[in-house]
């Protein structure tokens, strides 16, 4: 059994992308990838993506998403926001290849990139999961709060209004750890009205939160695994420009890269190329098919 990277791409021309995978290579990761499209993404987008060895599952943007899971998304109500039906379309793919894989990761795409390999060290009896930077709890964060009322409910919700919010971009585990977190996710998606975008944030604190399976391990932003940057500034960068915690040691993820305008152009130099050649590549994938 390998290692998997599991994410959606909707939407992407390839220089959006090209970050998370040219950094995944240098850190010498030799697990699998697999990916969602939907039609949106050009055939030389997905050419490009496919030379990185990944493999490319299709979907469609319309509910139930593929036919082959259809079942799965009959209690999901039609025009759920992607962040959320991602989890079902995860779900029902590692139900399918559990006994081919070991550990999971479960990612963004377009604003992450590595810097290590992510599964060293991981105890595949575990799920990981990350916490943003201290600042960022339920009750300073409205939109976190609102989120998490909205799918745990409020009561609930002020229990743990003092913790520090977890971010659901990055999650990481054994296999059958991360299968019973996403079969949470699913129970708490299902027979909801509505399923706004970020609504997959405050099922994800739930299960943090209120759930506490005693299979997870939760990890501080200050730690050196994965950087939430959103509400972190500023960040730390080393004499190579990697971005690093406050004792100078190297994370294996960093997400949210964007956030800040100098590290968002030090990515891009680094792993897509010049502003010239950024600009050139734009346009060659906005105009090929």
């Amino acid at each position: 059994m390998t290692d998997l990277i599991l994410t959606i791409i909707h939407g992407y021309d390839y220089p959006f992308l090209e970050p998370f995978f040219e950094s995944l290579k240098l850190t010498g990761f030799n697990g699998k990838i697999v990916i969602f499209v939907s039609e949106t993404v050009s055939r030389t987008t997905r050419a490009a993506i496919k030379r990185q060895g990944a493999l490319l599952v299709d979907y469609n943007t319309r509910h139930p998403y593929m036919t082959d899971y259809a079942t799965a998304f009959q209690a999901i109500v039609p025009g759920a926001s992607i962040s959320n039906y991602r989890f079902i379309l995860f779900r029902e793919f590692l139900l399918t290849h559990q006994a081919e894989y070991q550990r999971v990761a479960m990612t963004d795409v377009r604003d992450v990139i590595f810097q290590r390999n992510p599964f060293t060290g991981l105890n595949e009896n575990e799920i990981h999961v990350f916490l943003e930077d201290p600042v960022q709890t339920f009750r300073y964060s409205e939109l976190n709060y609102q989120w998490s009322v909205a799918a745990n409910g409020q009561s609930v919700t002020d229990t743990f209004i003092n913790e520090v919010v977890s971010c659901a971009g990055f999650t990481i585990g054994g296999m059958q750890p991360v299968l019973a977190y996403l079969n949470h996710m699913k129970r708490k998606l299902e027979y909801r009205e509505v399923l706004p975008w970020a609504f997959d944030q405050g099922v994800h604190n739930g299960y943090v939160y209120a759930l506490r399976p005693p299979e997870m391990r939760t990890f501080k932003n200050d730690e050196a695994v994965v950087a939430t940057l959103g509400a972190y500034q500023p960040y730390q960068l080393n004499a190579q420009g990697a971005v690093v915690n406050s004792r100078g040691d190297l994370y294996a993820v960093v997400h949210q890269y964007d956030r800040s305008g100098k590290l968002f152009a030090l990515v891009k130099r680094k792993y897509v190329g010049s502003r010239f050649l950024q600009k050139i590549k734009r346009v060659f994938y906005l105009i090929m098919p």
